[in-house]
């Protein structure tokens, strides 16, 4: 965001700088929400050693 700001890429959208942050952090957690990996439980590596073992 912060380069389309400096390119001047947002000059004549009708969007504020808060709006503009809000969005941006709107997309660092969908972004978090879509990488992030999920832990593996307790009951889920017992099952892999059972199924390997």
């Amino acid at each position: 965001m912060n380069n389309k700001l400096k390119d001047n890429q947002l000059d004549e959208c009708d969007l504020t700088l808060g709006e503009i942050a809000r969005i941006s952090d709107a997309f660092v957690r969908i972004l978090a929400g879509v990488i992030h990996t999920r832990g593996r439980y307790p009951e889920e590596m017992l099952k892999s050693q059972s199924v390997v073992g």
